[in-house]
């Protein structure tokens, strides 16, 4: 409506208020740089994009453009070096969209059927994929996520037939809804609202149905169930000291260090230890004082279990520490195994409790559990596997290593996953073994601390017959 009037209004008048809108969105977007998500999403930010788009209309409409070959080429090299070149995790949103979209703008406004780029652009083929353009944009997400939701376990991913699909559901959106409610002459007005009102009514009360009974029975249960399990929580993710938040005792007994697949084991060990366990972790760290990821100045995983253990070192309450990781990069290369080896040393006046990697799953689990409970098998039986065949042998490889230092233990936590070959990850009707492809969550840490703890009783007692 507003667009409506201005349009009616002088040159001018409308210009200045879209270059205003236009220049008050691209100050959203700097004040906002430090949140991408929020520069991606809101109205704010993104508002400058349809004031270019509403500009370049209203101009069109006022001025004749005398076409240009060049500036159109120009422009469509611009929308190619953003398609090809752009980082999709940074420049997603901000300033570096108006590169795209002065590019956009240039081929609108010189391209036409007399030059080069407005001949090719001409094409029934381009044309065609003009026109269902907007459909495309609206079915590509929805049809992306719900087809990767209907695959089971095992099953690939098909591009060509989500681009067909993706082009099939296109047209026919375009050629029976687009269409004839772009047409005054098939749909009037009245009609237009009814069919409006007949459509929203049932999705409003499907929506107020849902909110009410909680949507599918036990989501909220499954949900919590699989919530990412950081030990004490979020905020202790990089603690490297003893405090009220990230530690259950102002003296602690017990120290969990290493990275996420560390801290999966801190609520459970926290509720087994009445006299403290202080979560030292960082994720996407290797156990060690080797920066994964060089030059990263607030992911320095050397300064980091430099602090942590100074910590462990400097408070005599702690007699043990459980370090765990998938090992992928610890013994993988010289300088990570020397590291690793010069940190447990560090703590040989400790006792050192090592879990060793949970078997790798090919897929999510809460994911998977969730498609099939969603679709009705509450076997869950197709989220199973089987471990990997190089897991035994990366087992026996961490084994050997840590059985040189006496201070350390190392657990193979295979055992207490899987049973005969077989990782079965349903348990009870709202829960799972892992949260994603390897990561415990708080009931599959659970059941794997008292299996090893049953374990060690099991073995205390034959010792103490013999």
């Amino acid at each position: 409506l507003l667009l409506m009037l201005l349009a009616r209004g002088k040159l001018m008048s409308y210009l200045t208020f879209f270059i205003a809108v236009f220049a008050l969105s691209l100050m959203t977007i700097w004040y906002a740089s430090g949140d991408p998500d929020f520069a991606f999403y809101m109205i704010f930010s993104r508002a400058w994009e349809l004031a270019a788009g509403s500009m370049i209309a209203l101009v069109m409409r006022k001025t004749i453009i005398k076409p240009n070959n060049t500036l159109a080429m120009i422009g469509l090299t611009l929308v190619l070096a953003s398609a090809l070149l752009f980082d999709k995790s940074k420049d997603g949103a901000g300033l570096m969209l108006l590169i795209p979209v002065i590019g956009t703008a240039l081929i609108i406004l010189f391209s036409s059927k007399d030059n080069t780029l407005g001949k090719a652009l001409s094409l029934k083929s381009v044309v065609f994929v003009g026109l269902i353009s907007y459909s495309l944009y609206l079915w590509h997400i929805p049809l992306l996520v719900f087809y990767r939701y209907v695959l089971t376990a095992g099953q690939e991913f098909s591009l060509a037939f989500y681009l067909v699909a993706l082009f099939a559901f296109s047209y026919l959106t375009w050629r029976f809804v687009e269409k004839p409610f772009r047409s005054r002459k098939k749909i009037g007005m009245s009609t237009l609202a009814a069919s409006l009102v007949l459509i929203t009514l049932p999705l409003l009360a499907f929506g107020v149905v849902g909110h009410k009974n909680g949507g599918f029975p036990d989501r909220s249960a499954f949900f919590e169930a699989m919530r990412v399990n950081n030990g004490y929580g979020i905020a202790c993710n990089g603690n490297t000291t003893i405090n009220d938040i990230c530690s259950s005792s102002s003296e602690p007994t017990v120290a969990v260090l290493g990275n996420s697949h560390s801290m999966v084991f801190v609520q459970q060990l926290s509720n087994d230890t009445p006299t403290g366990v202080v979560q030292l972790t960082q994720d996407s760290c290797a156990v060690g004082y080797v920066d994964m990821i060089a030059g990263v100045s607030n992911l320095s995983c050397r300064s980091f279990f430099t602090d942590a253990v100074e910590t462990i070192r400097n408070t005599p309450s702690i007699r043990r520490v459980v370090i765990s990781s998938n090992f992928n990069k610890e013994l993988s290369k010289q300088d990570y195994q020397a590291s690793l080896t010069h940190l447990l040393n560090e703590l040989e006046d400790r006792e050192i409790v090592v879990f060793g990697p949970t078997p790798s799953a090919p897929h999510a689990i809460g994911e998977c559990l969730w498609k099939a409970q969603l679709f009705g098998d509450n076997t869950g039986n197709e989220c199973d596997f089987a471990p990997k065949q190089s897991h035994p042998h990366h087992v026996a490889t961490l084994a050997a290593y840590f059985d040189q230092f006496e201070h350390v233990e190392f657990v193979d936590l295979t055992n207490y996953i899987c049973q005969q070959g077989k990782c079965a990850m349903k348990v009870g009707s709202n829960n799972a073994m892992y949260t994603d492809a390897s990561h415990l969550s708080y009931k599959g840490a659970e059941i794997v601390l008292s299996s090893y703890q049953k374990e060690l009783s099991d073995n205390q007692q034959l010792t103490a017959q013999h």
